[in-house]
């Protein structure tokens, strides 16, 4: 029989078991971390994430690693595990915050560019017409207005 669904209370119940599940470094051979790394970074981009997520992974009782879900709004407090996750790697919070809003910041800089090239793109398409016929005896391409 399966157990009960937790409220989400329960993370934060001293008494409840998820309360003591602690974010510690991996124990993964670096094959297996590399497959994690390589699954996930795909994951994401084919999922058109942006900026953060986090992937759960768990290998159940044959070593088997097995995906159990891509998680793009994941919880940013203190406590979660993706700042935890973030503090093994040596990144304390504050910074990890800084380098996901840098990502974002550098992200929305670039679509305002794009935009920017479009817009620049489209306006010469209205404003300037190549003629491809030739300009009298001179070969040169003419210009319309």
């Amino acid at each position: 029989m399966l157990s009960p669904v937790p409220p989400p209370s329960f993370q934060w119940d001293e008494s409840s078991p998820y309360y003591k599940i602690v974010t510690k470094s991996t124990t993964l051979s670096k094959e297996d971390q590399d497959l994690v790394s390589d699954h996930s970074k795909r994951l994401f981009t084919r999922l058109g994430i942006n900026d953060y997520a986090r992937m759960d992974w768990r290998m159940d009782g044959k070593g088997q690693l097995r995906l159990l879900e891509a998680n793009p709004n994941c919880g940013w407090c203190w406590d979660g595990h993706l700042p935890k996750t973030a503090a093994l790697a040596g990144i304390d919070y504050a910074n990890f915050f800084k380098i996901i809003l840098e990502s974002a910041w550098a992200r929305y800089e670039k679509i305002e560019m794009e935009k920017v090239k479009v817009k620049k793109f489209v306006n010469v398409g209205k404003s300037t017409k190549l003629n491809e016929t030739c300009n009298g005896s001179s070969g040169n391409l003419r210009e319309e207005r």
